[in-house]
């Protein structure tokens, strides 16, 4: 059979656009109101004023990722739900990210500069691969191009952004992350109707080996044993909430340290319902190719094109869905790369310049 090549409708279209365009209008109204970013405290955190609730909004939105939205679901398809168990592994680390990890008052200010420079080298590369790899997928399925992908990404992330400082990344990752939770649902409802059912979606799982979860065995080689995701999935979790600076910026722009630690409690939930959402999409997909498996029928060339192809194929039929799906991965990607753009701009103002240049020169001038 030959590839697949969808071209996005109208409708589709102007859903797109229009989430867009609120995303820049986002950033022109927080730019315009409050303080209206004349200072750093301000600019960079909020004032400290900011709601609990948004923050953990904006603070789960920048943790998903377009690549995890988009490889999760064909991860369930090909392999089931065993990575649900790195959800227990979160519900872990999000206590000890709470009450145990502060890396300045645990380690010293050394330890956390360096930590900090890494960060910012690590953000940068992160950025760049959570932009290209979404847009590649994209343009394999539909005919947005990846360059335009990523230019319009790239403007636009970085106007509202630059403009709105971290009042504007925070209101356009609520935004942002409501379309990546409108996606899955969008995708769970059109598939229940057509099957028949969630049990009919179940029952083909349980019987194709689908829900397979707790894989037991201690061979630290096996793939996804029940304990290396666990373990695993706990750290990685833990290590992106007490070491990544963009998600560490949004404890600091709400008022104290009880407030950050409500954000943490506030973002598992959160986390555990659109993961749940994504994993069940990959037993939707399973339930239609069960039998006619895209890649080796030569529509797709690849796993992670899963969730794309069936977008486009199935849901083409009611108008804007194609263009909600679309845009939910847009929005992941902007909320992914706005987190990081205010965040490294915050470590290399607070972490090296007022801790090095300013603190130099102030001490020069009192010669």
């Amino acid at each position: 059979m030959t590839g697949f090549k969808k071209i996005l409708g109208i409708t589709d279209i102007l859903v797109l656009i229009s989430t867009l365009i609120i995303s820049v209008l986002i950033g022109i109204y927080c730019r315009f109101t409050g303080g209206k970013q004349k200072t750093v405290q301000e600019y960079l955190f909020g004032d400290q004023k900011q709601n609990v609730l948004s923050v953990a909004f904006s603070l789960t939105a920048s943790l998903f990722s377009a690549a995890y939205l988009l490889g999760l679901p064909s991860e369930t398809y090909t392999y089931g739900l065993s990575f649900s168990v790195t959800l227990l592994g979160k519900l872990i680390a999000t206590p000890l990210a709470a009450h145990l990890f502060y890396l300045q008052l645990r380690f010293g200010q050394t330890t956390k500069l360096v930590i900090s420079l890494i960060s910012c080298v690590v953000a940068v590369m992160y950025m760049a691969i959570m932009i290209y790899g979404p847009a590649i997928t994209l343009e394999s399925l539909t005919d947005i191009s990846h360059t335009y992908s990523i230019i319009v990404i790239g403007i636009i992330c970085t106007f509202y952004s630059t403009i709105g400082g971290v009042k504007a990344v925070i209101f356009t990752d609520v935004f942002q992350l409501i379309l990546m939770f409108l996606g899955p649902l969008s995708i769970i409802f059109t598939a229940v109707l057509e099957s028949g059912g969630v049990k009919t979606i179940w029952k083909t799982a349980e019987e194709r080996g689908r829900t397979h979860i707790f894989n037991l065995t201690l061979d630290p080689t096996a793939r996804d044993s029940f304990w290396c995701l666990l373990i695993g999935g706990g750290i990685t979790f833990l290590a992106a909430l007490v070491t990544n600076d963009s998600i560490v910026q949004r404890y600091k722009v709400v008022r104290d340290l009880s407030a950050a630690q409500l954000v943490l409690y506030y973002v598992f939930p959160l986390t555990f319902i659109l993961t749940t959402l994504s994993l069940f999409c990959g037993l939707t997909i399973f339930n239609k190719y069960k039998d006619c498996d895209p890649i080796r029928s030569g529509y797709i060339k690849k796993n992670d094109q899963l969730l794309s192809f069936y977008v486009l194929e199935e849901m083409s039929e009611f108008p804007g869905l194609s263009g909600l799906f679309v845009s939910g991965i847009f929005a992941a990607s902007l909320s992914s790369l706005s987190a990081r753009l205010n965040s490294v701009a915050a470590v290399i103002i607070n972490d090296y310049y007022e801790n090095i240049v300013k603190c130099k020169s102030d001490n020069l001038s009192s010669l």
